[in-house]
């Protein structure tokens, strides 16, 4: 497996990082924990940690659920943060990334498509490519002759706009299934995506519904799928962008039939060098908070790895109080009957934690995030 990784581990080397290789086979995720903690003792300057292998050779950790939201089950949280030695709030020490591949010649694709995106950096374009679903809600009027669906299609252009405003040093390019300018239309889904893609953005991401099989932008209720695991499949990217992430649940969930749409992502020739995303249903409120913390790790200047930037992200969100937009959300969900109605009974600092160990990353946690 080492051999498979050589022109990558050559490369880090070359770039300053001390990298050590260790075998875990066959391992349970509480001696893989062990392994990683006796590493970090031995060299105090650990910093990152690569897992190399699925989640059937190289197993996720299992913890128990908090369930807010009516449409999430009681299976387990699956994550790979006890890997990183977590503090008392669960987040990790170390940051962690994961090439979820056995299979030598796929390990030296993905291996090969991260070299090809480090030695190419100065061709990424300063853009954030954005593609955003839709909030489904009643048509119905209520006061004013307004109904949900406008006030959540209103929520979702002020985002927008708001990250227009957070990010000034770069070029927002928006694509939206809610009525605006930005506007694409049902079928034209994975064109979109596609494109989008092939513009060799420097980070790219997706904010709306999905599970292991695609993205449901819900156009309406009729036309919810649009982006499908067999359309990623078809398309033709040459070229390596930048990270993609993805707010939909369980877009990296690896139980179940056939690799999850963020894996078939990461398996493209081009597109994304890494995806970060969740393995289970997460929790809306909780997402909107998750993008303001992320949109500000990106409004500071330098450049940084994407695995610390996800550790960062958890650290503020574990160590936060909940934000407004956070609250807004959390108490229409309420009044739509998607969560309980009294408040007390959701302890956001669990949500925090729950949905923190559900933010996973496929990829090199060394992977470079600049903005050119």
């Amino acid at each position: 497996m080492e051999s498979d990784l050589d022109e990558l581990l050559k490369l880090r080397r070359s770039q300053g990082w001390r990298v050590t290789v260790r075998c875990a086979e066959a391992s349970s995720p509480t001696l893989i924990a062990a392994l990683v903690a006796e590493e970090q003792k031995r060299d105090p300057a650990l910093s990152h940690v690569m897992l190399v292998g699925s989640d059937a050779s190289l197993p996720m950790a299992r913890q128990r659920n908090y369930r807010v939201q009516s449409g999430e089950g009681d299976l387990p949280v699956l994550t790979d943060d006890p890997y990183g030695l977590p503090d008392a709030n669960g987040v990790p020490r170390l940051a962690i990334g994961r090439l979820p591949a056995d299979d030598p010649t796929a390990l030296r694709q993905l291996a090969d498509k991260i070299v090809r995106y480090e030695r190419n950096l100065a061709k990424l374009t300063p853009d954030l490519f954005l593609l955003c679903g839709r909030q489904p809600a009643s048509t119905q009027t209520i006061v004013g002759g307004i109904s949900r669906q406008t006030m959540a299609d209103g929520m979702s252009a002020a985002f927008v706009e708001d990250q227009r405003l957070r990010l000034p040093r770069l070029k927002l390019r928006v694509r939206t299934a809610f009525p605006g300018p930005d506007y694409y239309p049902f079928a034209d889904g994975p064109a979109v995506l596609r494109a989008g893609l092939a513009g060799r953005p420097f980070m790219a991401a997706y904010v709306g519904h999905a599970d292991r099989s695609g993205f449901a932008t819900y156009h309406d209720l009729e036309h919810v799928v649009s982006i499908g695991r067999d359309d990623v499949r078809r398309f033709e990217i040459p070229d390596v962008c930048g990270p993609f992430l993805s707010c939909g649940c369980s877009m990296l969930e690896p139980e179940g039939k056939g690799p999850s749409i963020g894996e078939v992502l990461l398996q493209l020739a081009g597109g994304p060098v890494a995806v970060v995303g969740f393995t289970r249903a997460n929790n809306d409120f909780w997402v909107a908070q998750f993008l303001e913390v992320w949109g500000s790790e990106l409004s500071r200047a330098g450049r940084a790895t994407l695995g610390e930037m996800v550790r960062t992200t958890k650290l503020r969100l574990a160590n936060a109080p909940q934000s407004p937009r956070s609250v807004l959300i959390q108490t229409l969900l309420q009044a739509a009957g998607e969560i309980p109605h009294d408040l007390q009974q959701i302890d956001h600092s669990a949500v925090a934690r729950k949905n923190n160990a559900l933010t996973v990353l496929l990829g090199d946690p060394t992977t470079t995030v600049v903005i050119p």
